[in-house]
């Protein structure tokens, strides 16, 4: 989008993707949905949601105005994609109509209601939609013989989903990290190789949950059983749209664990060895599967999301974080480490000191910046002198609400607060976890912003330096220049689905069942030739309900619908990738030769 001052920032450009074999033809999709006024009226009508019908998203994080392109870019995906490649592109076309109700439909109520009793989307078909309570029980078997015929595991993985073929390495029984032969690996209680092939929120919820408020949300659904009602923690009602149809999918029965072990029983079977961020499948004796520990302690905010690493608050509130987990996640073996935090908005060091040096003169990090110029220039004369400013006393200082004019010297000094902001943030949180949880790895904060300075102080504090990254590839995914040597972790990506529901023109689009699984199976690919790389996790494990989850979300992105069904197509390459995930590893060639699954 040149309309732009940077049309590459996130929010102003859009991407396809598309995985061909040698001598294929296959469409490259791109959406260019971006708002446009004159669909406005949506938003009145479909509250509570981010994608709306028509492929239409508001508010959200990608607003390219197709208006504005005037140019198409083909971009490598990896660092040899040059090298004996040839790639014609042809007959660029309009591939699909913005379709949005019209606002007649949506005042008269005629459009209402668009979810039917499974949860799905009404307006539109495809096959394996569950029309039918007979559907639920037929899925079930589908999936029962799709596994049987694959078996548990990969059959040269260990208990943990380990390299049992692999090398022989010191085991600690518990996971840590070791450089191999120049490439980072996990290493498992055991001593073998570990590479985390992982999906967060894994765990047994059919459909998931979706707010019925406000009420003019309840048209939305075909039917709401009372049964199916809940509050959550806010007091707002919500719908759990799977709760009719896990009975009648799975009857009743016995034992209290068989949720839990269906869940784990999945995952090994799509080629799965790790559940995680917000996993439920964790914690317990019957663990049964590696998992990580997601953690958002709560301590006083500085910026946004961002907490004050000054205040005595912070450390108490990791503290009582991590020491809650004693007995539990601390001490077992299958709990890889913890993630501390999730996509925090992380400035840049220059401005993190702009920002301290204008909040409240009570603020801790201000407290901590004046102390550092104090040091520095120790009167307030010879800060004025280096600033170029004429503050009456270090009091009035620190009752400064407003600066924006810096002087180089002021952006030095602050630069260099900002910086001292990111170490003790990160040095604070790695001293924490080394005193009350030693044997778990402390596995960073999951950046979905580049700030180096940031990323930096966490390598040199954490054990695994983790990213959200939502992107077609990470082969070339480096820690910034000057930061020391560890492992990286994806804690998130993911590509979403098209054709079964009003859809986003954010995240990584693909728009054929086929294209998603290939996807996947390139961004895994890309990751396994990425010595720095230890894993990636797909989010996440359950679709999110047409309707939105509580924040509004509905992408469909799970490795299950919301009926309870694989996506076939994902599965089928998340398995066969699996059961060749260590070769590709470890001799750095892949072999993957993309076939797709039979239908």
């Amino acid at each position: 989008d040149h309309g732009t001052r940077n049309h590459w920032e996130w929010g102003h450009h859009t991407f396809g993707i598309v995985v061909v074999r040698p001598g294929e033809t296959k469409p490259l999709a791109a959406c260019l949905a971006g708002p446009r006024p004159k669909y406005a009226y949506l938003k009145d009508y479909f509250p509570g949601m981010a994608c709306l019908p028509g492929l239409f998203e508001f508010n959200f994080w990608r607003n390219l105005d197709a208006g504005h392109v005037d140019g198409i870019q083909l971009l490598p995906l990896g660092a040899d994609f040059e090298r004996d490649r040839r790639i014609v592109l042809t007959a660029f076309r309009g591939a699909l109509p913005i379709a949005a109700p019209n606002e007649a439909s949506l005042k008269d109520g005629s459009f209402f209601p668009f979810v039917d009793r499974f949860g799905q989307y009404n307006k539109l078909d495809w096959p394996d939609k569950i029309r039918t309570d007979r559907d639920l029980v037929r899925m079930r078997e589908k999936e029962e013989a799709w596994i049987a015929a694959r078996g548990c595991m990969p059959k040269d993985w260990n208990r943990f989903g380990g390299w049992a073929a692999g090398p022989q390495l010191k085991a600690t029984g518990y996971f840590r990290t070791e450089k191999y032969e120049g490439k980072w690996w996990l290493v498992d209680p055991e001593g073998r190789l570990f590479w985390s092939n992982g999906v967060t929120g894994i765990g047994f919820s059919i459909g998931g949950r979706t707010p019925l408020e406000p009420a003019q949300r309840r048209r939305f659904f075909t039917e709401i059983p009372a049964s199916a009602i809940v509050t959550d923690r806010r007091g707002i009602q919500e719908l759990v749209i799977g709760r009719q149809m896990e009975v009648l999918k799975y009857g009743k029965p016995a034992g209290a664990d068989w949720k839990h072990d269906l869940s784990i029983r999945r995952a090994w079977a799509f080629g799965v060895n790790t559940a995680g961020a917000w996993s439920s499948v964790r914690a317990t004796a019957r663990s049964q599967l590696p998992y990580t520990l997601i953690l958002h302690p709560w301590s006083p905010s500085f910026e946004d999301n961002l907490m004050d690493p000054f205040h005595p608050g912070f450390r108490e509130g990791i503290e009582k974080a991590v020491q809650a987990t004693a007995g539990r996640e601390a001490e077992d073996p299958w709990c890889i480490g913890y993630f501390i935090n999730n996509e925090l908005k992380w400035q840049s060091p220059l401005a993190l000191g702009q920002a301290a040096l204008t909040h409240p003169p009570n603020q801790p990090a201000k407290l901590e910046l004046i102390k550092q110029l104090k040091a520095k220039y120790a009167t307030i004369e010879k800060l004025n002198a280096a600033w170029h400013r004429g503050y009456g006393s270090w009091d009035a200082l620190a009752d400064l609400r407003a600066e924006n004019r810096l002087t180089p010297p002021m952006e030095q000094d602050l630069t260099e607060f900002g910086n001292h902001f990111c170490e003790t943030f990160f040095r604070i949180i790695g001293g924490v976890m080394k005193q009350h949880a030693p044997h778990k790895l402390y596995l960073g904060d999951r950046f979905n912003k580049n700030v180096p300075a940031a990323i930096s102080a966490c390598a040199r504090h954490a054990d695994v330096v983790s990213f959200n990254k939502y992107g077609p590839c990470i082969e070339t995914l480096r820690l910034p220049e000057g930061s020391p040597d560890k492992p990286i972790l994806i804690g998130e990506f993911c590509f979403v689905r098209g054709g079964r529901r009003h859809d986003s023109a954010d995240l990584a689009k693909v728009w054929d069942p086929d294209y998603r699984g290939r996807a996947y199976a390139q961004y895994i690919i890309g990751a396994l030739a990425n010595p720095a790389v230890v894993g990636c996790h797909w989010f996440q494990w359950g679709t999110q309900p047409v309707t939105g989850r509580w924040d509004g979300e509905n992408y469909e992105q799970g490795y299950l619908d919301t009926c309870d069904t694989p996506y076939w197509g994902l599965a089928h390459y998340s398995r066969s990738l699996a059961d060749h995930i260590y070769d590709i590893r470890f001799r750095g060639t892949s072999g993957f030769d993309y076939q797709p699954p039979d239908r």
